[in-house]
């Protein structure tokens, strides 16, 4: 038993050609004309393209091209189905390419859910990383055990600007 526009080809089911247009999940059909021709593309942020079969005498332009719902979102182009955004999210529009987040969330692309992004100073939130990072460009991020040390004009010959660097704690110190 094959769904609706695909037969049976005595091996697998397989679009019936004759009669329709049929697109694979992640994949929607740009134009159609006249049964001739069917441009098909990727999926693209923001829809969802769950594939399927139209009857040639009533498919259309941009079929299978579905914008996500409101709280949901499709942060790429190969999905077949938007994602929630859970109760840590939101959206306010159809489209949405990821979710906002709640006051101490963050949009994680790793996991394409808002999760606890309550970073400390000196360090963002990062949703491709999925993590609080160093906020390199006004801070200096060191790791236990180390300190901030003041480099005038680059620290070396050559180098440009101020900065900081980590330094390892000295003998005796204690450094977080």
């Amino acid at each position: 038993p094959c769904s609706t526009g695909y037969v049976w080809d005595g091996s697998a089911c397989a679009c019936d050609e004759n009669n329709y247009v049929c697109v694979n999940a992640g994949e929607y059909i740009v134009h159609y004309d006249d049964w001739e021709w069917a441009d098909r593309a990727q999926c693209y942020s923001g829809h969802y393209c769950p594939g399927g079969a139209w009857l040639k005498s009533e498919v259309s332009d941009n079929a299978g091209l579905i914008p996500c719902d409101i709280n949901t979102a499709a942060p790429d182009g190969s999905m077949s189905a938007c994602i929630p955004c859970g109760e840590n999210g939101y959206t306010d529009t159809t489209g949405a390419t990821e979710c906002s987040c709640n006051e101490g969330y963050g949009w994680s692309y790793k996991t394409n859910t808002c999760i606890s992004a309550t970073c400390p100073t000196g360090y963002m939130w990062d949703s491709k990383a999925g993590e609080c990072v160093c906020d390199e460009d006004n801070y200096a991020c060191c790791d236990v055990g180390e300190y901030a040390h003041y480099e005038p004009d680059g620290g070396k010959k050559g180098d440009k600007g101020d900065y900081y660097a980590c330094w390892e704690c000295e003998p005796g110190n204690y450094c977080e």
